[in-house]
């Protein structure tokens, strides 16, 4: 089912491609030079983190999964842009709530700040949460808003540049995520996108359950790490256009290298490993 799925996409990329490749540039793509651009958006603010069960006994590894999250809801940010470069920011809003004593309260910033030109463009990410709780704490016979489950000293921070090469000349990638070009028909195009790639998790004690320590081996007493990581990654986007309403989709997938830094019972390690990378992103 999947290899169909995959085939379908290919073949409507390709097709649009193929079709479209004698097409005028101006039928499809509208600039607006000089324009100053602000809306608002909502997003569902989310920095996890995973500590993986990776032995393979009579459990099932989800069932020694370890995973953090933070208590976050749906907020409001602001993006403002003018011609190609854009800046997002969101972060915490005074009335929002979930349940504290249960799951404790997160503080988070999130800042953007992105450059599309029609064949080129990329994006700065900054990330910062402090305040998680222990998500799965049920698996673990802990009782969740007890003081072992809600973690106000665990923070993490994630800072990022992804660059894209657009191949065709009849989509706009910045037409989705600033709205200084307008895509004015279908159009899509296959990407190619590099990433380098920082992420931090800092606490003052072990992040792993104590009747779980001696399951997670080398991770016993994991309690902070860094994480640098690089990758290039194929991808592909397609803009739907219907009217003045359009939704635009993009997804890569490759691989790269990541370095490891962290913090354990037995001391600091560090170790080098390849990892499979992802980016999906949706705009209305």
């Amino acid at each position: 089912m999947l290899k169909k799925i995959l085939w379908v996409i290919l073949f409507c990329f390709f097709g649009t491609l193929v079709i479209n490749a004698k097409e005028n540039q101006k039928d499809y793509i509208r600039e607006y030079s000089d324009t100053w651009m602000i809306r608002l958006f909502s997003q569902a603010p989310f920095l996890q983190f995973v500590i993986d069960y990776k032995n393979y006994d009579s459990i099932s590894d989800d069932d020694r999964t370890i995973r953090y999250v933070p208590n976050t809801l749906f907020n409001l940010g602001l993006s403002v842009s003018y011609n190609n470069i854009g800046i997002s920011l969101s972060t915490k809003t005074p009335n929002e709530k979930y349940d504290k004593e249960t799951y404790g309260e997160t503080d988070y910033f999130d800042l953007q700040i992105y450059y599309y030109l029609q064949k080129f463009g990329f994006d700065i990410f900054y990330q910062t949460y402090k305040g998680y709780y222990l998500w799965n704490s049920d698996k673990f016979g802990m009782s969740q808003g007890s003081s072992r489950t809600i973690r106000p000293d665990l923070s993490m921070k994630n800072i990022g540049l992804n660059a894209y090469y657009v191949f065709s000349d009849i989509f706009s990638f910045s037409a989705a995520f600033t709205q200084s070009v307008k895509q004015l028909k279908s159009a899509g195009s296959f990407l190619l996108m590099g990433s380098i790639h920082f992420f931090s998790v800092d606490s003052d004690s072990s992040l792993i359950p104590p009747n779980q320590e001696s399951f997670h081996q080398s991770y016993a007493g994991f309690k902070k790490g860094k994480y640098y990581s690089a990758g290039v990654l194929p991808g592909a986007a397609y803009t739907f256009v219907y009217k003045s309403f359009f939704i635009t989709g993009s997804i890569f997938l490759g691989t790269g290298v990541i370095i490891e830094n962290y913090t354990v019972n037995e001391g600091e390690k560090s170790k080098v490993e390849m990892l499979i990378k992802a980016n999906v992103r949706l705009s209305l």
